[in-house]
């Protein structure tokens, strides 16, 4: 565990505004809406509200991520969130998201899927050029619903980089 941990620092450390693209792509994206499922073992007082012993409690996840109150705008694509303000590096006090659930049944491939959707999307941005498809005229629309957010098709074109 500690290699992954020691190369996901590594990585965020020399390349802060692709981590901060990484970052605001699973926040923004919030794939598990709900996370998972928890139930209480026992009567629980959390902040003045009483939940009953075999409360079936889930996170909304989506609104911690999408909540005005928290990032401003919250439908904007903006990694510079995440950065310190010269960019230099990410800011370690902004605000956590929760892309792989939270709590002590939180994700266990937390490190190794935030390794792997960084390294995916460094070795695609480094061979392609990535272009909206003009000719269908992309217009994204809502994400459907269900327990992961699927976005609706649409296209890209991805133009080589060696091949110029």
């Amino acid at each position: 565990m500690t290699i992954f941990v020691t190369f996901r620092v590594h990585i965020f450390c020399r390349m802060p505004y692709t981590a901060a693209i990484t970052l605001e792509i699973l926040r923004i994206s919030s794939l598990v809406p709900f996370g998972t499922v928890h139930r209480t073992l026992e009567d629980v007082t959390f902040h003045s509200y009483q939940i009953p012993k075999d409360t079936i409690i889930m996170a909304n996840l989506y609104q911690v991520h999408h909540d005005k109150e928290i990032w401003g705008d919250p439908e904007t694509f903006r990694p510079e969130r995440f950065l310190t303000k010269d960019g230099s590096q990410i800011d370690v006090n902004h605000p956590k998201i929760l892309p792989f659930s939270i709590g002590k049944r939180q994700c266990l491939g937390e490190v190794l899927g935030r390794n792997n959707i960084f390294l995916f999307l460094t070795s695609l941005f480094q061979r392609f050029d990535i272009l909206s498809d003009s000719v269908s005229n992309n217009v994204i629309g809502t994400p459907q619903a269900g327990i992961f957010r699927n976005p609706p098709p649409f296209k890209v074109v991805f133009r080589d980089r060696l091949q110029k």
